[in-house]
């Protein structure tokens, strides 16, 4: 059984699995010489094709023009509300949902939590 098809069973089980990530935001007038960056909560779900994808809840923000405070932003963020840190978008690789599964913020039932310590 692949990470992928694990977390398939959890989602099939719990709806969504809420995520963050660091984004960049679209700035205007001159500040659109600067990138700025926000930390963005986004959400893991199964796609009409049934595959786990990560898409955003909300807008990028333009909060910072530095990619190292975001991060801390959205390290905050993640442990105040149980957020999963990953820095992807759409269709999610094995790689993607191994990490995902193997987060303290991950809702695992018992079932999962069996197959997931099976896989190698």
């Amino acid at each position: 059984m692949s990470y992928t098809q694990i977390l398939i069973d959890l989602l099939n089980s719990v709806n969504i699995i809420k995520t963050i990530r660091v984004s960049s935001a679209q700035a205007r007038g001159k500040a659109k010489l600067y990138a700025y960056y926000g930390a963005t909560r986004y959400c893991v779900h199964l796609t009409t094709d049934g595959v786990p994808a990560n898409y955003p809840e909300e807008r990028a923000s333009s909060d910072r023009r530095s990619y190292n405070l975001a991060v801390s932003d959205m390290d905050k963020i993640s442990h105040i509300e149980y957020r999963i840190p990953i820095q992807s978008i759409g269709k999610l690789t094995d790689e993607e949902c191994a990490i995902i599964l193997s987060n303290e913020y991950c809702p695992h039932t018992a079932n999962t939590r069996k197959a997931f310590n099976k896989m190698p």
